[in-house]
């Protein structure tokens, strides 16, 4: 059998380590290499200070870590961190679940990137209420931003007091100069309409209040970006918080908050599916939330100039767009894809989340046409398993909860577009 052993307390350096039974048979040598106390394989996906408690039912895909020497970590029933470490001075976890590998002392040797504030004024900007959708992207700056149920429209402006979207909005952001300043930023959404943020450069979005992200909220799922939230850098702005409330959002984003907590409440009924490297005093996670290390999957210039204490890591790796602690994104955005005349579409925009999933999966589709999208789901043979009634596009359709564990193909198709997404239903 497999029985974990923890080794706690050791400092930096080469050790060999050996096991022997009590019958005399002894293992051969192997070699462990700790730096600054921390295996040089760790890939954090949650780097906290002072507390990480995770609710029923978590999937971490990456290394956990809490700072602090009086740090705390806590498992309910359900979580499966393995094959992942968590390293934390008091780690507390309730069976059954899967936290095997555990260190027992204050993490190290994590990111430290560099923590940048909100700037800015909004004292006698305007207002702006956008109740119909726009194909001219709306530029300038707000005090208060309002964008109604439904809208689809173009931001350009780089500095905004309070930002309230409602649910079903499409709202792309492309602000000048990569950064956005936003006081406090809302985003509603509803079990029947997706709420869908996009962005088109990388991006670093610097918060002076809140952000509260409601439900069925597709965050930068489609051609995703490089986006980090900054928030709560300073002991001035500790009270800023960053709250996922609902079910079925879906978030691409890497959090750099240093003073503040991390909240994503969960719940029966939907996953929440967090996509990125999260960087808290506090990380707080309710039921049904799957935590993927760092899948920002558009590479592009490094414009948040991280430092990095530690071994194994490099400034341009910190916000990588690639990740060693999973196989498989948990949102797939793909693009491009052939027509029937052979030509190059852009049109459809797939995500699904979460992706791979023990449960269901969440599939969204956006078009810039009116036309019908249908969908089918097939087995790795081709053979059709489900065929889903027609919607149209910004639509959100659930399935997959019968799947038994293996590979599947989802198939969605309008007029002459055709695209594949493959899902994995884990056990």
């Amino acid at each position: 059998g497999v029985n974990p052993f923890t080794f706690s307390n050791l400092a930096a350096g080469s050790y060999n380590v050996k096991v022997k039974d009590l019958c005399g048979g002894e293992s051969a040598a192997q070699t462990v290499v700790l730096a600054n106390g921390t295996n040089t394989n760790s890939n954090y996906v949650i780097y906290a200070k002072s507390e990480v408690e995770f609710g029923d039912d978590n999937h971490i895909y990456g290394d956990v870590g809490v700072t602090s020497l009086t740090g705390k970590a806590s498992f309910e029933d359900g979580d499966v961190l393995d094959p992942y470490y968590i390293t934390a001075q008091t780690i507390h976890v309730d069976l059954p679940s899967s936290v095997n590998y555990r260190h027992n002392y204050p993490a190290t040797g994590g990111p430290i990137p560099t923590a940048y504030s909100f700037s800015g004024s909004t004292m006698g900007l305007p207002d702006l209420t956008i109740s119909s959708s726009s194909a001219v992207p709306v530029s300038g700056n707000y005090k208060k931003l309002n964008i109604k149920k439904n809208v689809i429209v173009t931001l350009t402006g780089t500095l905004y007091g309070e930002v309230d979207i409602e649910e079903g909005a499409t709202v792309t952001f492309s602000p000048q100069g990569n950064i956005l300043n936003i006081e406090d930023l809302e985003i509603e959404g509803s079990k029947l309409s997706a709420t869908i943020i996009k962005f088109t450069t990388c991006t670093s979005i610097r918060i002076k209040k809140k952000v509260d992200i409601k439900e069925n909220v597709q965050f930068n799922t489609f051609n995703s970006q490089k986006v980090v939230f900054y928030l709560a850098n300073t002991p001035e702005d500790k009270n800023a918080e960053f709250d996922v409330e609902g079910i079925n959002n879906n978030i691409v984003a890497n959090t750099v908050m240093n003073y503040g907590e991390l909240e994503v409440k969960g719940g029966d009924g939907g996953l929440n599916t967090m996509n990125g490297l999260f960087i808290a005093d506090e990380v707080e996670s309710g039921e049904n939330v799957n935590w993927f290390n760092n899948l920002c999957v558009t590479d592009c210039a490094n414009i948040f100039a991280p430092q990095v204490i530690g071994a194994g890591k490099n400034p341009s790796d910190l916000f990588s767009s690639t990740s060693a602690g999973a196989n498989q994104s948990a949102s797939q955005a793909l693009q491009l894809s052939k027509s029937s005349d052979g030509e190059l579409s852009n049109k459809l925009s797939i995500s699904v989340s979460p992706n791979p999933s023990r449960y269901n999966f969440h599939v969204t589709v956006t078009d810039n046409s009116t036309g019908d999208i249908r969908i089918r789901l097939l087995d790795m043979s081709g053979r059709i398993i489900q065929t889903v009634p027609v919607m149209k596009s910004g639509g959100t359709v659930i399935l997959g909860d019968k799947l038994i564990p293996g590979m599947y193909l989802l198939e969605v198709t309008q007029g002459n577009d055709s695209k594949k997404v493959k899902l994995i239903k884990l056990n």
